[in-house]
C-alpha cells in the first residue's frame, strides 16, 4: 500500500507540472499574438498618418527657377496603391539643398523587422511534441506490473508442503497393530497338529544274527507324508542313506553292529534301530557215512545236513590246499567319515564316540575332573548342533592303514546359524583290532599326513587361533585349547561334577567379535609362555566390553602337542621393553612414516582401542572399521612430517605436539586439523599407543 501512495503522489506531481507548463505555454502564445497583431500594419487614417510620417519622401526633380515646383506623387512599395495618399513637400529654400536633411531612406529598414520578427514564434511549431501525450500513456501501462507482488505473496505459505507434515496421522494407524495382537491370543490348536512319524522296522528274511559278509534287506514302514529318511550303520555297510529301504552287509569280525534310521517330517524326528549279532560260522564235523550192501530191496538213508555250512567247512586231506576265501570289504576312508557324522545328525553319540581314537579324544576331548576323556562336553556341543552337512568328500590320499580324506563341513545351530569347520582334511587309521577306519587327528592343510602331531605354533599365534574360534562359536576348537586348570578354575563344575560346558557356549553367544589391539610374548620356555593381549569384546547390543585380564599364561601339552590356556591375570605394571627408542615422539614419527609405506596393520596396532572406538567405529558387522581406515589412508599420497614436540608427559600419559601436512591424491594438500595427539603407554606392548587428537592439548 505504501508502494502504491507514493506512486500516486508521483503522478500527482507530475499532472501539476504539467498543467502549470501548459499556463505558461498558453501565456506565451497570448503575448507573441499580441505582439503579432500591434506590428501587423492596418489602414486606418491614424495609422496611415504614422506610416506616412516614416514612408521616404522622393526626391524632386530640380527645375529651373523660373519654373514652377510641381507637385510629384510617391507610392510607397510597401503598400497598396489604394491606401497611397499623395504628399506634398514645400519648396525647400534654394539655399539649402533640401533632399539630404530628411535622410528616411536609411529608416525604413527598421521596422523590416516586423517582416523578421514572425520566425521568432517558431516554439509554436516545435513545442506541440513537447507535451507528448504520447508517450505518457506506456506509463500507466508499465504501472499495472508492479503490484506483481500479489502473485508472489501466495506462494509464500507454501499450503502445499504444509499437507505433507501431518503425514503421522497415515503413519499412526500402525501402531496398535491389530494384526499382530491376535497371535498372542493364539488360537494354538493348529500348531501341535504335526506328529513325528511313527516307524517302524522290517528285517527280511527275519533275523538277527548274521554271518561276516551276510546281507539283509531292512525296510522302514512309516504312517505320515512328506518324510525323508535317513539310514547310518556303526561297523556294516549300506547299500544306501536316504530311501526307505536299504541292504545291510555284515562286517567281516564278529561283534555287535547297529542299523539306524532317522525318519523326518514336519513334526519331528524318530528313530529306530536294529542290531545284528556278526558270528563266525562254527565248523560241524561231517557224520561218518557205514557203507551198506547194495541190494535191490534196500534204500540208501540220505545224510541230513543241518545248514549249507557243512558244505562250506568241509574238511579237505591238506589243509594248505584249501583256497582262504575273500574276506568281505570293510568301509572305505571317506565312507567312514560320512558314517560319522551321519551318526552324529541320528544323534547316535556313543556309536560316533566309538569311531574315534584315543589319540583324538585326547587331543580334541581331554578331559574331565577325575582324568577321563571330557565325553560329556562332546555330547554337550554336537547337542548344540541341529544338522551337520558334509560336502565334496574326496579320498586326499591312502597308504595301508593309513588315510587322508577332505571334506567340507558346515554346521547349522539351533538359532538357524550355520558355521564352516577350518579344519578340512581329517586323518584316519585303521583299527588292528577291527580293521575300521578311526579319525585320527584334523588340520588346516595335508602337513596332518606326514605328521599327525606337528609342531605347535608360536604362542601368540595359538592365543589368535583360540579368540577367532571363540568368536565364530566353533566352541569344539575353542573349549579344548583351555587347559584343566583353566576350566576347573573357572567353569567348575556341574551337579554330575564335569567342566560347565554350556557356561561357557552361552557367554561366548553373547559375544560378536572380540578385537585384539596389541598382542606381544613378554616371556617364553620350553613349556610355558606368558602373552600380553589387549582384548576387547563387542556384545550383541552393541556395548564393548574391555577385557582387564591382559596377562595371559600358557603351557605346552607336549602330548599332543599344543598351547592351552593355562590362566589369566591382570597386569600390574608394564613389562619391560627392549626398544631403545620408545619415546612418545618417536612413536608418532614411526606411525606416519609406517603410514607412508602402507604398513596398515602395523600402524593399525599402533591404535589404542579407545582410539578406535572413538575414530574408527564402527562396521557394518559392529566391528572397528579397518576397510575405511586404509581406504582414507589410500587417498592420502604423502603424509609431510614437520615439527614434533612433546608438550606434557605423566607416568603413562604423553600429549605431543606434530605438525602434520597431508599431500592428496587429487592435489589437494590438507594440513592437519589437530595437532595434539594424546598418547598412552600401553601395558601390554610396553610401547606408546595413540589415544586421542584434538585441536587443543
Amino acid at each position: 500500500m505504501q508502494e502504491q501512495d507514493q506512486t500516486e503522489g508521483t503522478l500527482r506531481r507530475r499532472r501539476v507540472k504539467q498543467c502549470s507548463g501548459y499556463g505558461l505555454i498558453g501565456v506565451s502564445l497570448a503575448v507573441v499574438f499580441g505582439l503579432l497583431v500591434a506590428c501587423q500594419p492596418t489602414p486606418t487614417p491614424l495609422l496611415r498618418a504614422v506610416w506616412a510620417t516614416f514612408t521616404p519622401t522622393p526626391t524632386p526633380t530640380v527645375t529651373p527657377p523660373y519654373e514652377s515646383p510641381t507637385a510629384t506623387l510617391y507610392v510607397s512599395p510597401t503598400l497598396p496603391a489604394a491606401l497611397a495618399e499623395p504628399s506634398w513637400t514645400p519648396p525647400a529654400s534654394p539655399m539649402v539643398p533640401y533632399p539630404p536633411s530628411p535622410t528616411p531612406i536609411w529608416y525604413p529598414p527598421t521596422p523590416t523587422l516586423a517582416w523578421w520578427y514572425p520566425p521568432t514564434p517558431t516554439p509554436v511549431w516545435w513545442y506541440p511534441p513537447s507535451p507528448t501525450s504520447v508517450w505518457y500513456p506506456p506509463t500507466p501501462v508499465w504501472y499495472p506490473p508492479t503490484p506483481t507482488p500479489v502473485w508472489w505473496y501466495p506462494p509464500s505459505p507454501t499450503p502445499i508442503w504444509y499437507l505433507p507434515t501431518p503425514t503421522p496421522v497415515w503413519w499412526y494407524p500402525p501402531s496398535p497393530t491389530p494384526i499382530w495382537y491376535p497371535p498372542a491370543v493364539t488360537l494354538l490348536p493348529p500348531t501341535p497338529t504335526p506328529l513325528p512319524p511313527a516307524v517302524t522296522l522290517s528285517v527280511n528274511p527275519p533275523t538277527t544274527q548274521l554271518l561276516p559278509g551276510q546281507s539283509v534287506a531292512i525296510s522302514a514302514d512309516v504312517v505320515g507324508q512328506g518324510v525323508f529318511f535317513r539310514w547310518s550303520v556303526t561297523h556294516g555297510t549300506l547299500s544306501a542313506y536316504d530311501t526307505p529301504a536299504v541292504i545291510y552287509t555284515a562286517p567281516a569280525y564278529p561283534g555287535l553292529d547297529t542299523v539306524t534310521v532317522a525318519v523326518t517330517n514336519a513334526g519331528g524326528t524318530t528313530y529306530r534301530s536294529v542290531s545284528f549279532t556278526v558270528v563266525h560260522p562254527t565248523p560241524v564235523a561231517p557224520s561218518p557215512t557205514i557203507p551198506v550192501a547194495a541190494t535191490p530191496t534196500l534204500v540208501p538213508v540220505p545224510v541230513l545236513t543241518p545248514t549249507p555250512i557243512v558244505i562250506v567247512v568241509t574238511p579237505t586231506p591238506s589243509p594248505s590246499s584249501v583256497p582262504l576265501t575273500p574276506t568281505p570289504a570293510v568301509l572305505s576312508p571317506d565312507q567312514a567319515l560320512i558314517t560319522y557324522y551321519d551318526a552324529l545328525n541320528a544323534r547316535r553319540y556313543e556309536a560316533a564316540w566309538d569311531m574315534l581314537s584315543p589319540a583324538f579324544k585326547y587331543a580334541w576331548h581331554c578331559c574331565t575332573p577325575n582324568g577321563d576323556y571330557d565325553y560329556s562336553s562332546f555330547v554337550r556341543w554336537w547337542e548344540r548342533v541341529t544338522q551337520v552337512t558334509v560336502r565334496n568328500v574326496e579320498l586326499a590320499s591312502q597308504p595301508t592303514d593309513r588315510a587322508l580324506v577332505r571334506a567340507e563341513l558346515v554346521y547349522t545351530r539351533r538359532d538357524g546359524t550355520q558355521l564352516e569347520d577350518p579344519f578340512p582334511y581329517t586323518y584316519l587309521v585303521r583299527d588292528a583290532l577291527s580293521q575300521r577306519w578311526l579319525l585320527e587327528a584334523r588340520g588346516r592343510d595335508t602337513s596332518i599326513a606326514d605328521s599327525p602331531s606337528p609342531p605347535p605354533p608360536p604362542p601368540d599365534q595359538a592365543l589368535r587361533e583360540y579368540y577367532a574360534a571363540a568368536a565364530n562359536h566353533l566352541y569344539n576348537v575353542s573349549w579344548p585349547m583351555l587347559s584343566a586348570h583353566f576350566k576347573s578354575s573357572t567353569f567348575c563344575c556341574t551337579v554330575e561334577g564335569q567342566y560347565d560346558f554350556d557356561t561357557y557356549a552361552e557367554w561366548w553367544d553373547d559375544i560378536l567379535r572380540v578385537e585384539i589391539s596389541a598382542m606381544r610374548i613378554v616371556e617364553q620356555t620350553d613349556a610355558t609362555a606368558i602373552v600380553y593381549a589387549d582384548l576387547a569384546y563387542l556384545k550383541q547390543n552393541g556395548e564393548w566390553v574391555f577385557d582387564p585380564q591382559s596377562e595371559i599364561h600358557l603351557i605346552l601339552d607336549v602330548e599332543v602337542p599344543a598351547w592351552r590356556i593355562y590362566e589369566k591375570r591382570t597386569a600390574l605394571q608394564p613389562p619391560s621393553t627392549s626398544q631403545t627408542d620408545n619415546t612418545p615422539e618417536s612413536a608418532v614419527r614411526r606411525y606416519y612414516a609406517a603410514i607412508n609405506e602402507r604398513q596398515y596393520d602395523l600402524t593399525w596396532s599402533m591404535l589404542s582401542t579407545h582410539f578406535k572406538q572413538k575414530w574408527n567405529c564402527c562396521a557394518s558387522d559392529g566391528s572397528f572399521d579397518y576397510q575405511a581406515y586404509t581406504n582414507w589412508w589410500d587417498s592420502v599420497q604423502r603424509v609431510d612430517i614437520g615439527r614434533i614436540e612433546v608438550i606434557k608427559r605423566e607416568n603413562t600419559e604423553a600429549t605431543v605436539y606434530a605438525e602434520l601436512a597431508y599431500l592428496m591424491r587429487d592435489g589437494r594438500q590438507i594440513i592437519d586439523p589437530r595437532p595434539y595427539i594424546q598418547l598412552a603407554l600401553d601395558p601390554v606392548a610396553g610401547r606408546w599407543l595413540f589415544w586421542d587428537k584434538g585441536e587443543n592439548p
